[in-house]
């Protein structure tokens, strides 16, 4: 099992739910349920946790429309300001391909 530590920030009151649902799938395919239960956490996720995430909660939102998780990835991205160096370091784990999935799906 990974450390919560290595795609979760610690400390937060959701951190320990987080881990406790999202270690077993970590690297691979997170379940619907687990997404679901969890729509609006993205901001307690690393930028490596995030970059295994994201693509998935999108993946999610454009298979279950009417989830409030398609607002919440567009939330947490609208924000994002490439010059800021947390976006930066938040942005910088994903890879080309997630990255198009997001403007593809976005």
């Amino acid at each position: 099992m990974r450390e919560p530590q290595e795609y979760l920030f610690e400390g937060t009151w959701e951190t320990e739910d987080l881990h406790r649902d999202f270690a077993p799938f970590f690297g691979k395919a997170i379940p619907d349920d687990v997404i679901a239960r969890h729509v609006s956490s993205l901001a307690v996720f690393t930028p490596k946790g995030l970059a295994w995430v994201l693509p998935q909660y999108l993946s999610y939102a454009a298979r279950n429309p009417k989830s409030e998780a398609g607002d919440y990835v567009v939330y947490h991205l609208s924000s994002a300001n490439r010059s800021d160096s947390y976006w930066k370091d938040r942005l910088s784990y994903l890879s080309a391909d997630a990255k198009r999935e997001i403007i593809d799906k976005g």
